[in-house]
């Protein structure tokens, strides 16, 4: 526990400007939204603070990356810490997670009192609080997908740069850009429709439709039918997420050379 503690000490000193960064920018993007554009309406303030909280799916990947890059300075020492390196892992997410559920929390409130003005009672406490919280669920859980993906390509660079030299940041911004194209092919194929419809589970939000003025233009705000989720989709992208976690780990503690 003391070992994991001063991990947790380490990593606070090195990420700390990046939480500072990330909250600073926040404070100005809403400060000079508030100045500029609530005095027209407040729809605006609400587009400006949801594409906020949406951008935090690259929370914990920035984070993870900035942190990394810093470890990359002094990486032998890295390497070679006695600590496990899902230990060394463990603290650098959960610091992440920590910092981005407090910034989620102060947008999320700032968001639920602008969401109430601007629908005025049309949405009920109970609908909110199951799409906030369905919405929550997703982007940290998106976002810790894409965390093991940058983890795994900042792996993978060290790893080839003992083979290949600068060739291996090229190799790296093609798997970055390939891979998911090759994921969008795969999942239009009906093999992957077969693996991951199943399980499915619906989502109690009522049909509404709800018109508001938006900076002077008539908005229309609707919800369809009632959303159904598969269990299915979780259950491959898990694994995905394991697979690029167990070989990143497996590169950093055996493989990487410096």
């Amino acid at each position: 526990m003391l070992a994991w503690k001063g991990l947790w000490k380490k990593e606070w000193r090195l990420s700390i400007s990046f939480h500072v960064f990330v909250f600073m920018l926040e404070t100005i993007i809403l400060g000079l939204s508030y100045w500029r554009l609530y005095q027209y309406d407040e729809g605006i303030m609400l587009g400006i603070v949801i594409l906020l909280i949406g951008a935090h799916i690259w929370y914990l990947p920035g984070c993870l990356l900035y942190s990394l890059n810093k470890e990359a300075r002094l990486l032998h020492v890295f390497l070679h810490s006695p600590r496990s390196i899902h230990m060394l892992m463990s603290t650098k997410l959960l610091n992440a997670l920590l910092f981005m559920f407090v910034s989620l929390s102060i947008l999320s409130t700032i968001g639920v009192m602008l969401f109430l003005n601007v629908f005025n009672g049309e949405i009920s406490v109970s609908q909110l609080a199951t799409i906030i919280s369905f919405s929550g669920i997703h982007l940290v859980g998106a976002s810790l997908y894409f965390s093991t993906f940058i983890f795994f390509l900042w792996t993978l660079h060290h790893y080839l740069k003992s083979y290949v030299g600068k060739w291996s940041l090229l190799i790296v911004i093609g798997t970055f850009i390939g891979a998911p194209i090759l994921y969008g092919w795969f999942g239009m194929q009906p093999l992957y429709e077969m693996m991951t419809q199943w399980g499915a589970i619906s989502i109690d939000l009522q049909s509404y439709v709800q018109t508001f003025q938006l900076g002077g233009l008539s908005a229309e705000f609707a919800t369809g039918d009632v959303p159904v989720v598969y269990v299915g989709y979780y259950v491959i992208d898990f694994v995905i997420f394991l697979m690029l976690y167990v070989i990143a780990t497996y590169l950093l503690d055996r493989k990487v050379e410096v």
